[in-house]
């Protein structure tokens, strides 16, 4: 059976599948957003969708600790050994003001908001000309709920930004500064001066005058999703994103985002679930709003309001170091990471893929990986089954690309049993480089534990 067709039958049979937990994430340098780190690198934005909630998931377990039965992200293992070593630059000599916004901002991704603030309240004051350091704090104050001292520094920060982030800093101050105004923690944050429902609440699902798309800023759908990556577990900026795409007509990206909000963040605000019936019965072709000849040449089915997006993924991926890899040359499994496979180069024109030298080396020899279980039928124990790196809520959203699934295939006679928790798997590394209808990378005899 072709990949594709496969895909399709298990996004039908698994649309809602299993809750978000920790995942190993790639060893990536991201966002260089509100939350300033120097060594992040980004793409050009707006990502696309698919590219973008991989990463935003990404960015939300990075803040999760580990526990027995979820170790922790690649990426933030990375985190706490920069933090570590700032630390220990601290007891040692003066830090940089460069230096003590990095330590800020590292602590901000790790969740550890109270031991960011402690660092960076006394450095911005030491410092109070420096961007970084005004601005991280202004996002420490923010995650932690308080408006007002978020606000002062955030002003300070527009004052200070580079040209090239003043834009996205006034639009941080904005939003900080609706939500201290705010009688209630619901509602949509009103971030644009544009209506996504008409005066009797209808939503408007694209259709707005040419005139008024002209008012949209350029860069409205980029900034959402530098904001979304900064606070990954701020739904409403999903929220926004999807009233954004439901606005150039996209109505399916619209609902998918949508969908993650009340499935995977459980909101429950009654202005949001109106908005996705209303996508939802569009998407059914219920009920339409009526559209003029120039409203419907600039409705999300024309190319006159079409979103084109200038990235696959917004965060840049840097090679993963093999060295930090276990040899096995002592009689054990070799140990397999996601970020080589996600190396592995390929072809939109043909099936030509290119792995990683070190995947190539362990061909049909023992290797082991820790990921996730997805199944493929309904029964609970599985002869064969995908590996995924990260727990998919929605297939629809949040398929994987082909480089982060392995295909597995357990010993005769054996099975593994469905699971949410963090598996290993171990047995015999296959590649596939020439039959399109397969998967890149499988294992076959394949055993599997689960951590207690």
């Amino acid at each position: 059976m072709a990949t594709q067709s496969r895909f399709n039958n298990w996004v039908t049979r698994f649309r809602y599948s299993v809750t978000v937990s920790v995942m190993l994430c790639l060893f990536i340098n991201h966002v260089h957003a509100t939350i300033h780190y120097s060594g992040e690198k980004y793409a050009d934005l707006p990502s696309s969708w698919k590219g973008f909630l991989s990463d935003h998931r990404m960015m939300r377990v990075v803040s999760i600790p580990a526990s027995p039965k979820t170790p922790p992200s690649l990426l933030r293992l990375e985190y706490q050994a920069a933090v570590e070593r700032l630390l220990t630059e601290k007891k040692q000599r003066q830090l940089k003001p460069i230096e003590l916004a990095d330590l800020g901002a590292l602590l901000l991704r790790l969740g550890q908001t109270d031991a960011a603030i402690d660092i960076l309240r006394p450095a911005a004051a030491q410092y109070p000309h420096d961007f970084a350091l005004q601005a991280n704090l202004g996002s420490a104050w923010h995650l932690a709920g308080n408006w007002a001292d978020a606000s002062e520094h955030l002003r300070q920060a527009v004052k200070l930004a580079p040209a090239e982030l003043k834009t996205l800093e006034t639009l941080h101050l904005k939003l900080v500064l609706f939500r201290s105004r705010q009688a209630s923690p619901t509602g949509l944050d009103s971030l644009f001066d544009v209506k996504f429902t008409t005066k009797d609440g209808q939503h408007r699902l694209g259709r707005i005058t040419p005139e008024e798309r002209e008012k949209l800023p350029k860069d409205m759908v980029a900034n959402t999703q530098r904001f979304a990556l900064s606070f990954p577990n701020d739904a409403k900026l999903l929220w926004q994103l999807g009233e954004q795409s439901a606005l150039f007509g996209d109505l399916t990206s619209a609902s998918m985002l949508l969908d993650l909000c009340v499935g995977e963040y459980a909101m429950a605000d009654t202005e949001l679930r109106k908005s996705r019936q209303a996508i939802l019965a569009a998407l059914e072709g219920v009920a339409p709003i009526p559209q003029t000849k120039a409203q419907e040449a600039h409705s999300g089915h024309g190319s006159g309001a079409r979103l084109e997006f200038r990235s696959r993924k917004p965060l840049i991926q840097q090679p993963f170091d093999v060295k930090k890899l276990a040899s096995g040359s002592t009689g054990q499994p070799s140990l397999l990471a996601w970020p080589i496979l996600a190396e592995t180069a390929t072809d939109p024109r043909r099936f030509k893929p290119t792995f990683h030298p070190y995947l190539q080396k362990l061909e049909n020899k023992q290797v082991t990986i820790t990921g996730f279980l997805h199944p493929l039928t309904d029964d609970l124990d599985c002869t064969s089954f995908l590996l995924v790196e990260y727990p998919v809520g929605c297939w629809y959203c949040t398929a994987p690309d082909l480089t982060g699934i392995v295909f597995i295939t357990m010993k005769p006679g054996s099975t593994a049993r469905f699971t949410r928790d963090v598996i290993t798997v171990a047995g015999t590394w296959k590649l596939n480089g020439s039959d399109p209808e397969e998967f890149l990378f499988s294992i076959v005899d394949a055993s599997v534990q689960v951590p207690k």
